[in-house]
């Protein structure tokens, strides 16, 4: 890099922008922090597209992709500097991570609307930035101590090839879960109480659905498409 401050400032910039427009968006037009989209979706087809005004902006859900570029600056001067972590250290702190941004992210099932609470805007506006950076900031830990002094026996198995497989499928993951959730709230044919345990049990449900109707648009889309854009460019 010619001039790394600036590139340091530049991503610094970005990153911030990223974290403060949405908390500023969400308190000053007293939006909400979170959409809680299957709900919304079912009840009117007509408010759910004002969804669009907050949520599919770019502007308003950047941050996990400067997280990203940041990491990766962050990753390579460590290495430069030969940076390492004790074991204590990579395995306690991921644990705390985790833990915390578990927490951040089941935070929201005080929103649910079984759940009566009046609206905050600081509060709306603080969860708009915490919603979607919670796991960006669990990956940056992780890739940080991975990439600088590894998880021990566990780095076999991170780098196992089922770990990379899963790690194509993440775009095509992207794509799909919106739509694999909202098949999954639309077959509830009867009164549903949404606890901790019972949102995780359906996490991880969905998350297993996605994965296996991203397998199949990877197979059928975007693989090929990737060896016949290799022919026209190579």
């Amino acid at each position: 890099m010619k001039k790394p401050k600036f590139g340091i400032g530049l991503i610094g910039t970005a990153l911030f922008l990223s974290v403060s427009v949405p908390f500023l968006v969400t308190f000053m037009t007293k939006r909400k922090g979170m959409y809680l989209m299957n709900f919304e979706y079912l009840q009117s087809m007509r408010f759910y597209l004002s969804v669009n005004e907050s949520y599919r902006l770019s502007y308003m859900r950047a941050t996990p992709f400067f997280v990203g570029l940041a990491t990766s600056f962050i990753v390579e001067k460590l290495k430069e500097n030969k940076v390492k972590f004790s074991y204590i250290t990579v395995f306690g702190g991921t644990f705390i991570v985790s833990a915390v941004c578990l927490c951040a992210q089941l935070y929201g099932a005080k929103f649910h609307p079984q759940h009566y609470r009046p609206y905050y805007p600081s509060e709306h506006a603080l969860l708009s930035v915490v919603n979607h950076c919670t796991w960006s900031v669990w990956g940056m830990w992780c890739c940080i101590c991975l990439f600088t002094t590894g998880y021990g026996p566990f780095t076999y198995v991170i780098n196992n090839r089922l770990f990379v497989v899963l790690g194509r499928l993440s775009y095509s993951v992207f794509l799909v879960n919106i739509t694999v959730i909202m098949m999954s709230i639309s077959t509830i044919r009867s009164p549903t109480y949404f606890s901790v345990s019972s949102l995780m049990d359906a996490g991880i449900f969905d998350v297993f659905k996605s994965y296996v109707m991203a397998l199949a648009l990877y197979l059928v889309v975007e693989a090929p498409f990737q060896k016949i854009i290799k022919r026209w460019i190579g």
